[in-house]
């Protein structure tokens, strides 16, 4: 059985208005829910580079404050050569897939920046995905590994959450469209377009398309980036 805690997270996250309160949430409450000793949201950015770290607990703030070592240290990480991070699936997947809970502790990563929190195994699973960066949930045991029945809430939760934040950008995206109609002048032309997962530009409305039959090659439908 899930739970009652398990819905009430669930609940939450869609009463959630901004990616700080999905973090939020995730970081207090879906430790508990899966046996993980620390929950946290990780942004790289160009690669391998961390960005930001979103997160309560000690993992977290142990890696915001020592971030440069963290990313000096990212491509010693023993799951850079292990799994694609950009491309990772729609499931979570486990260090424990990979590696042992000896070898993953033993890593340069684990001891050189968690140190006395080295890890035996971690969960992540991609949230958000845009042309320069990728936004990953983690989660990670100091103890022994994550059990299947562990994993598959950890993926509910993610697909859950996702979907919140793909409904907060679009959100965001229509309240910034209509700031800019509401505040532009009634007789100026607005060519609207829309950019998809698969990076192609596609014009929305009239305007957008006398743009397109001025400056795209002719008959060309889309433009990719």
């Amino acid at each position: 059985m899930l739970g009652k805690p398990f819905f009430q997270l669930c609940q939450s996250l869609q009463d959630a208005r901004r990616f700080e309160d999905v973090a939020d949430l995730l970081s207090n409450q879906l430790p508990a829910l899966i046996g993980a000793d620390d929950v946290s949201i990780v942004v790289f950015h160009a690669g391998p580079n961390i960005e930001a770290i979103h997160g309560h607990g000690v993992v977290a703030d142990r890696m915001r404050e020592e971030i440069e070592a963290v990313n000096r240290l990212a491509p010693t990480h023993p799951m850079i050569r292990k799994v694609d991070l950009w491309k990772p699936g729609e499931l979570g997947f486990a260090v424990s897939d990979f590696l042992s809970p000896d070898e993953y502790r033993e890593s340069e990563f684990n001891r050189e920046v968690k140190r006395e929190l080295a890890c035996e195994d971690a969960l992540f699973g991609r949230m958000v995905t845009t042309c320069d960066r990728q936004t990953l949930l983690t989660a990670c045991r100091y103890k022994g590994t994550f059990h299947s029945s562990q994993r598959e809430i950890f993926d509910v939760i993610l697909y859950a959450a996702r979907a919140v934040l793909d409904r907060i950008a679009s959100c965001n995206l229509e309240h910034q469209v209509m700031q800019y109609l509401l505040t532009t002048r009634t007789h100026a032309p607005n060519g609207f377009f829309l950019l998809n997962k698969q990076r192609e530009i596609l014009p929305l409305n009239n305007d957008a398309v006398q743009v397109t039959e001025k400056w795209w090659d002719k008959d060309e439908a889309v433009k990719v980036l």
